[in-house]
């Protein structure tokens, strides 16, 4: 079986970083590959912006299967639908809450907000209504009451739209934004429809399952539109920290956990008793560091220099 990737080769323009990796000239055939390991080499997955992306991202990936609660909801916030999106929602007729998830991990950018033809925001801004900082996100509720089977909503703007909870009419019907600090400010109750936009996947928080939408989909009676859709830390996107009580041993587990997926997912193997020892410190050093010099984004930022670690290793990878 064969395992090659295929692409065109421009003689004018190859490719640095598989010149780098000893690719072949494509002027004369070549029977075999050298192999070598040269500082350049290092050098390019050490430095280079797309491998960091790469790496923020598949530590985003693994965290939320080591810590499914509050990375959870980081990936329900920061993977979304972006460039004016819109939403369809086909509903029998009566009296519902809506829950829009809202993150603006990038610059400050304002945009109106339309739910059955009723502007319940101006100017909503995302970056000011989280907190003016990229530690956590928005929910803006509203109540209403349906009467054509079909919520429409619209975002004349800018923003990204992180995810949706459709739930029956709530006692307290007050409109109102709040800030999402842990997954406790979203209400849970009576759920009927629970999206999940983005580049993402579907994940569960509590007994509630977040179904995954990419960008111009119909999922679970819910339709988007949009210019587009992103994956958590995306464009070096800054990812919310949602916080979450621990303990001590709680916390040791976690890193043990983000560690061993690294390597199933990364090596195709178990990390030895060494490599627990010396990652799990990697890591906590790192933190520490960032947090020393009051990083908004200690935690995630340490975790990403590890899986930027894994990567630069002399090993094989492997990511799905």
């Amino acid at each position: 079986k064969r395992r090659s990737i295929y692409f065109t080769v421009k003689r004018s323009l190859l490719n640095p970083m598989l010149s780098l990796y000893d690719a072949p000239e494509t002027l004369t055939s070549a029977g075999r590959r050298s192999s070598t390991t040269t500082a350049p080499q290092a050098l390019l997955l050490v430095n280079s912006p797309y491998i960091r992306e790469l790496a923020q991202a598949f530590a985003v990936r693994i965290s939320s299967q080591s810590d499914e609660g509050t990375s959870a909801v980081s990936e329900l916030l920061a993977a979304s639908i972006h460039g004016s999106p819109s939403v369809d929602i086909a509903v029998p007729n009566g009296k519902y809450t809506l829950q829009l998830l809202l993150y603006e991990g990038w610059q400050s950018r304002s945009a109106d907000i339309i739910i059955e033809g009723k502007t319940v925001r101006e100017a909503y801004n995302m970056f000011k209504e989280q907190g003016g900082n990229f530690d956590h996100g928005s929910v803006l509720r509203h109540t209403f009451a349906l009467t054509d089977g079909n919520i429409d909503i619209e975002i004349k703007g800018p923003l990204h739209l992180g995810g949706l909870i459709l739930s029956k009419e709530k006692a307290d019907s007050a409109d109102r934004v709040k800030i999402v600090k842990s997954q406790a400010d979203l209400d849970f109750k009576d759920v009927l429809k629970a999206i999940n936009f983005g580049n993402t996947k579907d994940i569960n928080i509590g007994d509630v399952k977040f179904t995954a939408a990419a960008v111009k989909t119909t999922v679970d009676g819910v339709t988007n539109t949009a210019a587009g859709d992103v994956y958590a830390g995306q464009y070096s996107q800054k990812l919310p920290a949602i916080l979450k009580e621990k303990t001590h041993e709680q916390l040791d587990d976690d890193l043990s956990n983000f560690v061993s997926n690294a390597y199933r997912f990364a090596l195709n193997r178990e990390p030895s008793n060494n490599e627990m020892q010396a990652a799990t410190q990697f890591i906590v050093m790192q933190q520490k560091d960032y947090e020393q010099n009051n990083s908004a984004h200690a935690k995630s930022t340490a975790l990403a220099d590890f899986a930027h670690a894994v990567f630069s290793l002399n090993e094989f990878i492997y990511v799905d």
